[in-house]
């Protein structure tokens, strides 16, 4: 079994949880995610399963949407309303001057990882020393904001809409809106959209308890390719196939593509049967080289 599970995420599971109730469904151990969810979020989740969980990194550097809920007024150590919060001295803030703050958080910019996040420093989560009451030093992250859009203002409760790049943190975007504004923010409610090639909306995108119960779950996976669509597709001969499987690098020229010349440009590479089996890239200008494989078994050829 192997191929993309879209799941739709409850409030409190970790992203974890979900895996090892995945890997029950699937009955197979081979299940992975590709980005973490925290507890108080819901939404889409992509699983992958077998050799999909190759893709995990792929769909993981796509850009995330979401629909945010945040509420003025409040500060909180987590930056959302799980954590310890605080309630400041009312201000009065325009709509307009919420949409200008909201406008200047579009594009690249610095962010700083929170506290309490799964971000790494020293080997060590950010959130479990957060726990213990220590803060340690972070680097800001390089991410950029694509689109962000307000879709409703309700007193002090702010929703909006936000396609953003790997590495962001909605809980800091939404603070550093507070600061920009002069008045505390935390985060209330927090939905993943879409996630690379993958939507919410989809057919297939189904609760955990919906998975539970059906005794066949593999008619709802998404094909391992379906993750790089936006690749160019290169079909190959069987010579050119156990090559390739066996690693070795291949000519541009053999296999007509001597109009490629841009270092790095990803191929989505399938069989003479149609059988999607691996990502190439090109490499010092003429040549194809193996980048990842997913066939299953990952024998070479003889």
């Amino acid at each position: 079994m192997n191929g993309y599970l879209l799941i739709n995420k409850p409030k409190g599971p970790t992203s974890h949880d979900i895996v090892y109730r995945v890997r029950k469904i699937a009955n197979t151990k081979k299940v992975g995610h590709t980005g973490t969810l925290d507890p108080m979020a819901t939404g889409l989740m992509v699983v992958c399963i077998g050799t999909a969980t190759k893709a995990a990194d792929y769909i993981t550097n796509g850009t995330k949407a979401y629909i945010a809920t945040m509420q003025l007024g409040l500060v909180s150590d987590t930056l959302d309303i799980t954590g310890d919060v605080q309630k400041l001295p009312h201000k009065d803030v325009s709509e307009d001057t919420i949409r200008e703050a909201f406008c200047s958080f579009l594009g690249e910019q610095m962010q700083l990882p929170p506290m309490y996040s799964a971000k790494k420093v020293d080997g060590k989560k950010l959130y479990e020393l957060a726990r213990k009451g220590q803060e340690v030093e972070r680097k800001p992250n390089s991410i950029t904001i694509f689109r962000l859009e307000i879709l409703s203002i309700i007193g002090e409760t702010i929703q909006f809409y936000v396609e953003c790049s790997k590495g962001t943190y909605i809980r800091s975007l939404i603070d550093d809106i507070g600061k920009k504004l002069e008045y505390g923010a935390v985060m209330t409610a927090l939905q993943r959209v879409k996630s690379g090639q993958f939507s919410l909306k989809q057919e297939h995108c189904h609760t955990l308890e919906e998975l539970e119960k059906m005794s066949d779950i593999s008619s709802l996976l998404y094909p391992t390719d379906t993750a790089f669509l936006d690749y160019s597709k290169l079909t190959v001969s069987k010579h050119y196939e156990r090559l390739i499987k066996n690693g070795i690098v291949v000519d541009l020229k053999r296999l007509g593509l001597s109009n490629e010349t841009e270092n790095g440009k990803l191929f989505r590479v399938y069989d003479s049967e149609d059988n999607f089996f691996a990502i190439m890239q090109i490499w010092e200008n003429e040549f194809l080289k193996l980048k990842t494989t997913f066939f299953s078994n990952g024998e070479t050829l003889k």
